[in-house]
């Protein structure tokens, strides 16, 4: 799970808080996840998260596959935990709908009949009795058919059962990875579930709006329903082609004009005409700003004498805006005959603002040493693969070029290049751009940074004023820059942090030495590459090979065209979707159970503070202030929005208009308005309510800065948890969850941060050392994984840039099982705890139950490719190492299961720390 940095707790992709279309601020930079990051290379956001800079910090989520959130390519399969009858969800909200749901997802006939003569012939009384009885039966049959099934034999204890067999076997022969998938597992399982929840309310004929009153909970709805047949409506999409993405190549073309350019086209007095007519129309709508709009194109105003800025976004849409700035750039830019550094700067801004990321990355984020004050961040981005490695990989390298060159033909619309300023063909061919595109991309791969120190916070906290910056930089106008994104008489940032500065240096000497035509041809290419998904499918084929040559998914499937949608749901109006999910299927005792569960994991974890001998008791008394301070977050958001209340919702969005005619440019608008949003933090205090992932997803984080752990409801589900599972189960599952957050407030990262949030030296040197020889054993286990690559050889698992998630997954283990340890033996009678044995798991003890339940999350098959992909981005172990490493730790799971001394899951050297 996460630390503000925002680890995915499974290891989900990495979603920073920058100029994105998530704009709920899912890619906060400090939060660690639980699950592992698997980006969408043909329908996902953003590709280039391996470069995140200092909101780096803020890792991925609780998915399965490579890190936070689970992205529309990943997140959903044709396989459900469980099928449902009536569109209610088994989350615990009453026992009837959950009995439902058990015997739905038990594939077990007797129990369906079984359920069916309990409806049908008592009493309510005699329902609620019975239907209980059945309800701990079926789980049995759910368990058994997740775990017995799934070991290649019934472990026998004298042949070190368990520590011999696969875990996972039953699973892996019993679930293939769909054609169109690089993975598949129980949270990718989960989180199509929770997407057939989303659909469910999305679809006219299941939503029941008809039923709703004309408010605010009808309004939301028919927003969400808007969005959704925009991105459903397929011949729509195909009518209109790929000319919205094309006219926005030849905007930033007018932005960043070259003479020679080969994508520009009419540039002609008529163009300025029409801006100017553009420009008009929208100070007309807005008459009361349009003295300000003459002047300033940029959302702020001159307020007053004192040149105090006011942001107008409560004036303008996003639309307005967007459509505004546009135009006064191309109208700045028309005396432009050549690209120097204010080009430049105008052309990172302006694909800022639609999210989309260059060689600088921009963001809004929570300054590390003063956690109250929002700060500006600058970090290192821009590669279209998935990380540096890939670049020296001849058969990528070339794939990837001519699909460069394909993306191209397809969105231009030419199958030669041609010069419009002089309306002559040119000599350039869209080979030749591929080309220039591609070794610009190596040149910038080779100054990048490594993922381990993109996750380091000291290396990456490196304040800078706006005049040092200029000076480490002097290629990009960097006061222009701030001006188009905060306004004409923005207030200069005290400071501004920089990652690497090592970077920049050497990124100025790049910009230096490449030519303007190159980095044009490169800007086009970012608008391409990370727009093109909102394009009508057929114009994606060409993505779709990459995805199949970096994952190894079939290049001729795509995913159901409802999931893409149900993603851009969550991605673009996640909280107002989450309200109606929350409705279904977070109710009754889930969140009291869930928080006493939590609240035992911290009773365990102070225990342990207390009792680690290698701890001064300086460090150790403030080590028990974090976990006394630390605030936990259960099921959906109270403020920022408050997902309870529709009228805050609709508040929320007001200002994000929707057409249901128009996909991308809802795409467009939603991207102009998070990262309008997310730059007016900057004039904030930080809003410590707010939440970086929705009620639907399948994951949880740990934020370092505001020192609190974060569960939505999407992951409060079968098989992590349920009200009516005994603890065991739930302490195995969920529990587990719940320590590795907690666990990364003390792993390499969040030791850094102290209780209030802040980045500060609190650990005492002999303290340091111990803990640094300590991890040194993790990082040399871990680094002794491999993983097979496609051609079937051995990869070794980075043990210092996986370290943080495997100090959160051995500690969350530990945890968890002191934590139920001492519930279960304050309550041997099961008065206040249930813990009884399930029907049909005789043979098992509860500890070993315990240990199952925890294995059986992270059943999981992956395919070779995106396995390397994993091994190279991601932060979190591969799902088989997360189980195995762990338990090889773990004495006590040693005696549970008879594994012999020096066995493969009882070695000699046992890795500790918490």
């Amino acid at each position: 799970m996460t630390s503000t940095d925002t680890t995915p707790l499974l290891g989900g992709p990495n979603t920073n808080t920058n100029i994105n279309t998530n704009n709920n601020n899912n890619n906060n930079n400090n939060q660690r996840h639980w699950s592992e990051e698997t980006e969408d290379i043909s329908t996902g956001p953003d590709p280039d998260s391996q470069n995140s800079g200092p909101g780096y910090r803020r890792r991925g989520g609780a998915g399965a596959g490579g890190g936070g959130r689970l992205h529309a390519s990943e997140s959903s399969y044709p396989y459900s935990y469980s099928s449902d009858l009536d569109g209610q969800r088994f989350s615990g909200q009453n026992r009837r709908t959950g009995l439902r749901r058990v015997l739905c997802g038990c594939c077990c006939l007797p129990c369906r009949r079984a359920y069916a003569h309990l409806q049908n012939n008592y009493s309510k009384t005699e329902k609620y009795a019975m239907g209980l009885a059945l309800l701990f039966f079926c789980s049995a049959a759910i368990f058994l058919m997740a775990f017995v099934r799934a070991l290649d034999a019934i472990p026998d204890s004298s042949k070190n059962g368990i520590c011999t067999s696969r875990e996972c076997g039953g699973f892996m022969d019993r679930v293939s990875i769909p054609d169109d998938k690089a993975q598949i597992g129980y949270f990718n399982l989960v989180d199509k579930e929770n997407q057939e929840v989303i659909k469910s309310i999305l679809t006219p004929e299941t939503s029941n709006v008809q039923r709703v009153k004309d408010d605010a909970r009808k309004r939301n709805l028919v927003k969400l329903q808007l969005l959704y047949e925009s991105c459903m409506n397929e011949k729509n999409m195909s009518d209109v082609g790929a000319k919205p993405l094309a006219d926005l190549v030849q905007t930033l073309t007018e932005t960043f004009p070259v003479k020679t350019s080969v994508l520009r086209a009419d540039t002609s007095p008529s163009v300025l005409k029409n801006n100017l007519k553009v420009l008009k129309k929208v100070n007309k709508r807005k008459a009361s700003v349009s003295h300000g709009m003459q002047n300033i194109p940029y959302l702020m105003v001159d307020a007053n004498t004192d040149n105090e800025a006011k942001w107008l976004d409560e004036d303008l849409s996003a639309e307005e805006y967007f459509e505004t700035r546009v135009v006064m750039d191309t109208i700045s830019s028309e005396t432009v005959t050549g690209a120097g550094k204010e080009e430049l700067a105008s052309a990172i801004s302006q694909l800022a603002f639609v999210g989309v990321s260059t060689m600088v990355r921009i963001n809004v984020d929570v300054d590390p040493k003063n956690p109250d004050a929002n700060v500006l961040f600058l970090g290192e981005s821009g590669l279209g693969l998935p990380s540096k490695e890939y670049y020296d990989e001849e058969k990528i390298v070339a794939t990837y070029q001519k699909i460069v060159e394909e993306m191209f033909v397809i969105v231009m619309e030419k199958d030669k290049v041609k010069d419009k300023n002089n309306n002559n063909e040119a000599n350039t061919t869209w080979a030749e751009v591929a080309k220039n595109v591609v070794e610009f991309e190596k040149n910038l791969a080779g100054i990048s940074s490594n993922h381990e120190g993109l996750g380091n916070s000291e290396l990456n906290y490196n304040p800078r004023s706006l005049s040092q910056i200029a000076e480490l930089i002097p290629t990009i106008d960097w006061s222009l820059m701030l001006e188009k994104l905060l306004g004409k008489g923005f207030k200069v940032p005290d400071s501004i942090i920089v990652s690497m500065p090592d970077y920049f240096e050497k990124l100025n000497t790049l910009l230096g030495d490449t030519p303007a035509l190159t980095l044009q041809n490169y800007f086009a290419w970012r608008l391409v590459r990370n727009l093109s998904p909102n394009l009508a499918v057929e114009l994606q084929k060409p993505m779709q090979q990459l995805k199949a040559a970096l994952r190894g998914v079939s290049a001729d499937l795509v995913a159901p065209r409802w999931e893409t949608c149900v993603n851009v749901i969550n991605d673009a109006l996640g909280p107002m979707a989450g309200h109606y999910f929350v409705e279904k299927t977070f109710k009754g005792d889930s969140k009291d159970m869930a928080e006493s569960i939590i609240d035992s994991l911290r009773t365990s974890f102070k225990k342990t503070l207390s009792n680690l001998e290698w701890l001064d008791k300086e460090t150790r008394v403030n080590a028990t202030a974090k976990v006394e301070l630390l605030t936990q977050k259960i099921g959906f958001s109270i403020d920022s929005p408050d997902v309870r209340s529709p009228e805050a919702l609709e508040d929320y969005f007001k200002n994000l208009t929707i057409d249901k005619a128009d996909f991308f440019g809802n795409q467009i608008r939603v991207r102009a308005w998070t990262a309008l949003r997310m730059l007016r933090d900057l004039d904030h205090p930080v809003d410590k309510n707010k939440w970086f992932m929705n009620p639907q997803a399948v994951d949880a984080y740990y934020n370092p800065s505001t020192n609190e752990i974060v569960f939505p409801a999407g992951i409060l589900q079968q098989p992590f948890f349920h009200v009516d599972n005994p603890e065991y189960l739930n302490f195995g599952a969920i529990g587990v969850i719940a320590g590795h957050e907690l666990t990364h407030a003390f792993d390499n990262e969040g030791r850094l941060y102290d209780a209030q949030g802040r980045l500060s030296d609190w650990w005492s040197n002999t303290t340091l050392h111990e803990f640094q020889r300590r991890s040194q054993c993790f990082i040399n286990q871990y680094g002794n994984f491999t993983v097979k690559d496609p051609q079937g050889r051995e990869n070794h698992v980075n043990g210092k840039l996986t370290l943080d998630e495997n100090l959160a997954d051995n500690g969350g283990l530990k945890k968890a099982f002191d934590a139920w340890q001492a519930r279960f033996k304050s309550d041997l009678q099961g008065n206040k705890y249930k813990n009884h044995l399930l029907t049909g798991l005789g043979n098992y003890t509860r500890d070993q139950l315990f240990y199952m339940s925890f294995a059986r999350v992270w059943c999981t098959q992956r395919r070779p490719a995106s396995a390397i992909e994993g091994l190279r981005t991601e932060q979190h172990a591969p799902a088989r190492w997360r189980v195995n490493g762990a338990v090889q730790n773990s004495e006590h799971f040693a005696q549970v299961f008879d594994c012999k001394p020096r066995s493969t899951m009882n070695p000699d050297t046992k890795c500790n720390l918490w």
